[in-house]
């Protein structure tokens, strides 16, 4: 269940997939899909965030927040670019418009990454053990 609620109208600053070692273990996957959005149109309502402080391979610091109650990451910081949040696509309720521009940190991706689309595909959980 999620307890996040996150309401939005904005214009998109940028969208990415970054595939960087931090983005990766502050997700749990391979990479992570990213909007860039301008500060003022982030409207986190009814959700307590927490922060966590990092550094970024520049040195300087970035900030992730999530929420308090589930956990999840709504979306990052950066004090080189204090007019943009980094939003994590997949807190959105319908995803479905995202176009990634580009690729960041793909020396970093996963090398299995391209095996993705050759994978089996099925809906939903497969049964069995």
């Amino acid at each position: 269940m999620w307890f996040c609620k996150v309401r939005m109208f904005f214009s998109t600053v940028f969208s990415t997939i970054c595939h960087c070692l931090a983005c990766k273990k502050s997700t749990g996957s391979a990479f992570s899909p990213i909007l860039g959005i301008l500060k003022t149109d982030l409207n986190i309502d009814r959700t307590k965030l927490k922060k966590y402080e990092s550094l970024g391979d520049s040195g300087n610091p970035i900030y992730r927040h999530f929420c308090e109650n589930c956990g999840t990451t709504i979306y990052g910081e950066m004090s080189t670019r204090p007019n943009v949040v980094f939003l994590k696509v997949g807190t959105l309720h319908d995803s479905s418009w995202f176009k990634p521009q580009i690729n960041t940190y793909w020396e970093q991706h996963s090398s299995w990454i391209n095996e993705i689309n050759e994978a089996p595909k099925c809906e939903g959980m497969p049964k069995g053990n």
